[in-house]
């Protein structure tokens, strides 16, 4: 798994940690990145773990192929899947490494879209709840990755797309505004022969594996509807294309939402 400032971010699939390979820091950025192997047609989750700091609320940004998928806020210390995106206000779908078209179409060639597929960014920060409402008909689109132009990124055959979607409660949606930025962690995928090829991971027989190789029981969720429970809030998802990716500390006002009101 990634970790930075006491925080830890890794990609599971069928419950186990996948490898990670040439992990790169920049501390003075608060920025780290790897390289892990995709599999395509295989559901995959991000799994959050926030330690034991007591920073109070904060939030994972979770941008995937360059587009905003889900941002969860959390009120406490815990480890979540933030692997989703949100649909509607009933809706979310679980990410899954997807077959990925390559065309012949120059309108691909420039997308600035485009030279983001094949990587998941997670950008944390602390945040600052103020109100909360209800949307009942919140709904909204991802942008379609599933094509790319052939000259495009080498290597990449798979893009993060859906294979299902999950019916939950309604949304609940937050008013919330960034305090401190904690760190960006970024996954580079590829499959795994293409990583072996360019050398950013151990030749076959040579691979070294997860550090838990053993399945994982799920991670529990916490409902906040009733005393004694707790669930994490998500903020509202901007499908826009994201192209900012320095991780900037800006403060500003965004909305959220917590689900799972029982």
């Amino acid at each position: 798994m990634l970790t930075l400032d006491g925080m830890s971010i890794s990609i599971r699939v069928d419950g186990v940690d996948i490898p990670e390979f040439t992990v790169e820091r920049d501390l003075e950025r608060k920025r780290v990145s790897c390289w892990v192997p995709s599999q395509v047609d295989k559901e995959f989750e991000v799994v959050v773990n926030s330690g034991t700091r007591a920073r109070g609320p904060w939030a994972a940004d979770v941008v995937a192929d360059g587009a905003r998928a889900y941002n969860p806020i959390f009120l406490m210390d815990q480890s979540c899947n933030v692997g989703y995106y949100q649909k509607s206000a009933t809706v979310k779908r679980p990410f899954a490494f997807s077959k990925l078209e390559l065309v012949d179409d120059d309108a691909l060639l420039n997308s600035s879209q485009g030279t983001r597929i094949g990587e998941i960014e997670i950008s944390c920060y602390t945040v600052e709840v103020t109100n909360s409402y209800y949307k009942p008909e919140y709904n909204t689109s991802f942008v379609d990755n599933s094509k790319v132009h052939e000259k495009s990124k080498k290597g990449l055959s798979e893009h993060v797309g859906f294979k299902k979607e999950v019916q939950g409660n309604p949304c609940k949606f937050y008013n919330a505004r960034n305090l401190e930025y904690i760190g960006t962690f970024v996954f580079r995928y590829r499959p795994l022969a293409y990583l072996q090829a360019q050398g950013l991971a151990p030749a076959p027989g040579q691979v070294v594996p997860a550090a838990n190789s053993q399945p994982r029981p799920p991670i529990p969720v916490i409902n906040l509807a009733k005393p004694g429970k707790s669930s994490p809030l998500k903020r509202k998802p901007d499908p826009a294309p994201v192209n900012d990716s320095d991780g900037s500390q800006q403060k500003k006002k965004v909305k959220v939402e917590i689900i799972d009101l029982t």
